[in-house]
This record gives structure tokens, sequence and C-alpha cells, in this order.
């Protein structure tokens, strides 16, 4: 009889001891940390620029996890270093499938991109792409992928637009422009000659030279030689930090001294161009998201964050935030602030996705001058394009002329004396 009685207690406690199991862990989960995949190349040929991405992102998630995580939940970044499309395949393979991320952040390179956004895709996950321009990153339509930095062609068209604007100061005829166009031969590279072209056609513009070429040439002074020959009066270029600082250097060796020189992408912006080519460097143009942030159109929550990020930055990287560091620093603060944050759930990617695409701030938003408005491919479709100028060693905003902090100078270019 007692074993009859006790056994028919345990079957009626048994159901209530499972519950109250299954609450203690839904509440070990509930309080876990939400993993961020963080896919920046630390090495190789991209490692210089990848590293100096990943910090910004990791000096993000430090800030936001001071101020409380996501309600409560910490932000935990799992690394991959993706030095090349094979290590990208690989990484966001492990990442998705053994270390059970499901939110990623990347990357400095168009082709390591392309390959992870789609194995990220396939495995149900959702990933902000922050630097990298490739058009064929977003044409793919696929759920889940974003980008809040331009796409290729779109930034090589503002470049020009840029161009257009530098001549109507200077009262030169747009028929009277003879372009350079040289890009370096990766879907970065190749993405943005469409757009110089496209731009070029809508003026009236003389293409003279139109040429892609491998990041890794030693000697671009061919590259030079042509554009002279060609009756160049302005160079527009896509390159690495490399092939700039040669191309400006062979410029000057063969006195090659075109009316303008406009780099596009990091070559022209880092600070070691400057350092590397001093005064020769005087007047030349970059054009990029905006280095020096408007704070008064910025959104008002990211104002005293981002003066925060600017000085760990030059503590820590010991320089001033650079375009990297802040594509990067803006699209983890405003996932983790204005997606993660207002989902029920910040690791549901249905919802996140939800969330994602109805974010709508205006043009100057962000630190680099972006609005955020993603359309139907997951392409942000506000970004804003600054063209910056070399002077005295800084690199400062002279376009648009809401956001210009300088005056343009020594333009046209007088010559190499």
């Amino acid at each position: 009889m007692k074993k009859g009685l006790l056994t028919v207690l345990l079957i009626l406690l048994v159901p209530f001891c499972l519950m109250a199991n299954g609450a203690q862990e839904a509440e070990v989960v509930e309080d876990a940390p939400i993993k961020i995949g963080m896919m920046f190349a630390r090495s190789g040929a991209l490692g210089l620029m990848g590293e100096e991405s990943l910090q910004a992102g990791l000096i993000a998630i430090e800030q936001i996890n001071a101020r409380g995580g996501i309600n409560g939940r910490m932000l935990e970044p799992v690394i991959a270093d993706v030095p090349d499309t094979t290590a990208a395949q690989s990484e966001a393979n492990r990442l998705c499938q053994k270390e059970g991320v499901k939110i990623f952040l990347g990357t400095y390179g168009s082709s390591l991109s392309s390959v992870m956004t789609g194995v990220i895709n396939r495995n149900g996950g959702y990933y902000m792409e922050v630097i990298s321009v490739a058009d064929g990153i977003t044409d793919r339509d696929m759920d889940g992928i974003y980008r809040l930095h331009f796409k290729g062609s779109e930034m090589g068209k503002s470049a020009i637009d840029f161009l257009a604007e530098l001549c109507d100061k200077e009262d030169i005829a747009y028929s009277d422009v003879n372009l350079s166009l040289f890009y370096e031969n990766s879907d970065f590279g190749m993405s943005t000659g469409i757009g110089y072209n496209i731009g070029a056609e809508k003026y009236g513009m003389n293409v003279v030279v139109d040429e892609s070429y491998s990041k890794d040439t030693p000697d671009t002074s061919p590259l030079v030689l042509k554009a002279k020959d060609a009756g160049a009066n302005f160079v527009v270029m896509t390159p690495y930090i490399n092939d700039a600082i040669n191309f400006v250097n062979n410029s000057k060796n063969l006195n090659f001294a075109p009316l303008g020189f406009l780099g596009l992408g990091t070559g022209f912006s880092l600070p070691v161009f400057w350092e590397t080519l001093g005064e020769d460097a005087q007047g030349m143009f970059d054009c990029d998201p905006l280095q020096t942030p408007s704070l008064e159109t910025m959104l008002p929550s990211m104002v005293e964050p981002y003066n925060e990020f600017a000085g760990i930055v030059q503590e820590r990287l010991d320089h001033d935030p650079i375009v990297v560091n802040m594509l990067t620093w803006q699209a983890m603060w405003l996932l983790a602030n204005h997606v993660m944050m207002v989902a029920e759930d910040p690791e549901d990617i249905d919802e996140l996705i939800a969330i994602t695409d109805k974010l709508d701030f205006p043009a100057g938003s962000l630190p680099t001058g972006h609005g955020v408005s993603f359309d139907s491919t997951g392409q942000n479709s506000r970004c804003q394009i600054g063209g910056m100028q070399w002077q005295d060693g800084k690199l400062v905003n002279v376009y648009p002329e809401a956001m210009a902090t300088n005056e343009v100078v020594d333009f046209p270019f007088a010559g190499w004396e």
C-alpha cells in the first residue's frame, strides 16, 4: 500500500520537478552572453586594416557591456582571422555550426565578404557588412545580409560627383576633363571602376585611360606613363596604401603633374599616406566616408559614446579614429542599441531582420555622415560620401558643403616644384 502511494506521488511530482529544472535552465540561457562573430583579416595582405577594423568593433562591444549589455546580457566577441577566401569559408562554417554564433560583423575585403555571407545565409544567420563595397555582396538579395556602407559602383559615381564639384568651383569645363581611371582588380576595385565610368558619362568627361591592376604590383610607373602619354589632367584611382604611395612617388619622379589626384578607399586616407609622402601629399583628395564627424547632425545618443571611443582609439592605437575604425564602431553600436536592444529576443534572427528593415535615420546620423535606410536587398540607401583633402598633415572635410570643415586649397595642382 505504501509502495503504491509512493509511486503515485512520484508520478505526480516528476512533471513539477522537470518544470522547475527547465525554468532554471531557461534562466541560465536568458543570462548567457550573446555571441557576436567578428570576421576580419588579422594576417596576410589585408591584416593591417583588418586588425584596425576589428579593434574598433571590440571597443564598441566593451562600451556596450560597460553600459549593461543588451538588457543585462553581455556581448561575447568570437573572433575569426580570415586572411583569404579559404579561411573565410571554413571560419564562417565553424562559427555557425560549432560555436553556435548567429550574429556576425565583418569585414575588410570584398572577396572575403562574398564567401562568408553565402555561408552565414545558408545557416540562417544575420550579418552586417561594415566596410567591403563589392556590388555583389548585396545584389544577391539574401535575407539577413545587410551592408551599412556603400556599394562600390555608387561610391565610384559619388567620387565623380565630387570631382565635378571641384571643377565647378574653378570653372573647369567637364568637356576639358581627361580622366585616367585606375582601380585594383579585386571585387572592390572593379565595382568602383564601373561607377567611375557611369559618372564620367553623366558629366561628359573624357576617359583617356581606364585600367585595372593588381594591388601587389611592385612598380606603378607603367600606369603613370600611360596616364601622362594619354594627356590625362585628372587621376581618379582605387588603391590600397602601398600602391597609392608608389603611384604618387612615381608621378613625381616622372614629372607627371595633373590638375588633381583623387583617391577612393583607404589608400589615400590613412595617416601613413602623409607620413610617407610628406608635403608631396599636400592638396591631394580622398573620397571616403567623412573622417571628421559632424556632432551637430549625429544621433544624440551616439555623441557621448563616440567621443569616448575616439579617446580609447587614441590611447590604445596611438592615432585618431580612421575611416575603418569609424565604420566598424558605428555598425556595432547601431546593431546593439537600435536593433538587438529593441528585440524581445536579441538572438531571434527573424525579429532582428524585421527591426533592421524598419530603421530610418537621416543622412548625418552616424559618425561617417551616413544615414540609415535599408532597401529590399539589404543595402543602405543613405550612405554619405565625403570629399576630403590633405592640408598640412591633416585630412579635412571639404565636401559636401553642409559638412565641410575647411575650404579647398592648392587646387588645381601647380606641379612638383
